[in-house]
């Protein structure tokens, strides 16, 4: 009788080995692109933060007719995708409708430590925030009223209040000029022209967002469209944020005097609310 030996079915140790060595290098080759993709997601978040923060400072100014003296009071995140706490750099304005030049001058990409020279000049810089990056070494500073940006092989450390560490430059960062202000806000010489004005205010806010608004006097629920009539040029207009009485000062999110908000010399004002990056911003167009 003849008999067969069945062959065992399995890995040999050779194959095995074959097995884990590719194995390994997926292994390998996925960790080394986590890192990029990493810092590709920081980066991106960083360059959110940063976006919100000069959102919430045109708010702001929109509100106060000038800049906050820092931005813990602005309600928004204020670190980057990093962790580390971004950089407010302003101008000394005392009042953004009436002062017509800021003494801040930004000079873009230079090529050296030294800014012998760069790619461009911004003059009436209202404020620039800055983040360290993937360094987390702010390399950024206000130095004599002059800010400067380098290009990424300058190897230098402007602002050594976190720490002196001079290397290849990466911050992020962006900046207003004093004319966006008062685009923002819509400035105008005061129309001695008019004797009343007519007013209309859009509400383009969720609806679950309370607002409310006082002029001469008195206060009412900002509904999704309002209209003012008959208001003296001397009549300050007010909107206000989860303020339904009126009575909180801090909720005010726009204040103006019905004959400055005038922007087009035609005894109207026009003012749109909108929700963005948290909080309410009003543009008086």
């Amino acid at each position: 009788m003849n008999s067969s030996l069945k062959k065992s079915e399995g890995f040999t140790l050779v194959e095995l080995a074959i097995v884990l060595v590719v194995i390994g290098a997926i292994i390998a080759m996925g960790v080394g692109l986590m890192g990029p993709l990493i810092k590709q997601q920081k980066m991106v978040k960083t360059r959110k933060v940063l976006e919100t923060i000069k959102e919430a400072i045109i708010g702001y100014a929109i509100t106060h007719r000038s800049l906050p003296p820092d931005l813990s009071v602005l309600g928004v995140r204020t670190s980057d995708g990093f962790g580390k706490e971004v950089l407010f750099l302003s101008a000394s304005i005392s009042d953004i409708c009436q002062d017509t030049t800021t003494p801040l001058s930004l000079l873009e990409g230079c090529s050296d430590s030294s800014c012998s020279s760069y790619q461009a000049k911004r003059d009436n810089i209202a404020f620039v925030v800055v983040s360290g990056s993937e360094n987390q070494n702010i390399q950024t500073n206000n130095i004599s009223n002059t800010i400067k940006t380098y290009l990424p092989e300058v190897e230098v450390d402007d602002y050594d209040s976190d720490f002196k560490r001079v290397e290849k430059y990466d911050d992020l960062s962006i900046y207003v000029s004093l004319y966006e202000l008062k685009g923002a806000i819509s400035c105008s010489a005061t129309n001695s022209s008019c004797s009343l004005y007519q007013g209309t205010l859009l509400n383009y806010t969720p609806s679950s967002t309370k607002l409310s608004y006082r002029i001469d006097g008195s206060c009412y629920p900002f509904g999704r469209r309002e209209t003012l009539s008959d208001q003296d040029p001397d009549d300050t207009l007010q909107v206000f944020y989860n303020s339904p009485t009126c009575s909180n000062p801090a909720a005010i999110v726009w204040e103006a005097k019905m004959q400055d908000a005038d922007i087009n010399g035609d005894c109207t004002v026009d003012l749109k609310c909108y929700l963005s990056g948290g909080s309410v911003i009003c543009i008086n167009q």
